[in-house]
Formats: C-alpha cells, sequence, structure tokens
C-alpha cells in the first residue's frame, strides 16, 4: 500500500493560519485552501484569482468581537484582500477558521 502522509497540524496563531490560507490560494491548491476557509471563503478567493498569485503580503492585523481581521495587498495589482479569522477555531486548531474573504 502507498504510504499516506497526514496533513500538517494546523497553526495556533490567527495571522499563521491566514498566511498558510494566502499561500494555498496563491498556488492554486484549491483542497489545502479548504482546510483553512468556510466554502464561501475560498469561493470568493478563487473567484477573484485562480491562482491567487506569489505577491500577496500581509500588510495588517486587528482584532475586534472574537475575530481577526488579516489584511493582504498584492504588490504586483495593488488589489486588497481581508480575511475574518475566529479566534476561538484558531485556538482549537479547528479547519474552516477562516470566515470570510473580502476585496477592496
Amino acid at each position: 500500500a502507498p504510504a499516506t502522509h497526514p496533513a500538517p497540524a494546523l497553526p495556533g496563531d490567527a495571522t499563521a493560519y491566514a498566511d498558510d490560507l494566502v499561500r494555498a490560494w496563491g498556488a492554486g491548491r484549491r483542497a489545502d485552501a479548504s482546510r483553512y476557509a468556510t466554502s464561501g471563503a475560498v469561493r470568493a478567493l478563487f473567484s477573484h484569482a485562480d491562482p491567487g498569485g506569489k505577491h500577496w503580503k500581509r500588510v495588517g492585523a486587528q482584532g475586534a468581537a472574537g475575530t481577526i481581521y488579516v489584511s493582504y495587498r498584492d504588490e504586483a495589482s495593488g488589489d486588497r484582500v481581508t480575511l475574518a479569522v475566529g479566534n476561538a477555531a484558531v485556538a482549537e486548531h479547528q479547519r474552516h477558521a477562516v470566515r470570510e474573504a473580502r476585496f477592496g
């Protein structure tokens, strides 16, 4: 039987969690992106660009009411996206902690 490799553990920090999602999206790895985000957030990202590309850089993070909003800017196009990451889900290393992706 072929060897199987378990998926890497999910990060316990909201910005690292969001960074991993952006890297997966940037490389066009939808299945990996789906580990980190809800189907709606994955759909929003891949509808914007498939793949997302390698020029996204984190430009900020701020918390409000149990959510960390992590913002990125595409250095090539100037586009911006903000990811809403649930603190409790990240702390418990759960899948789908990114609940929303908003461009603009």
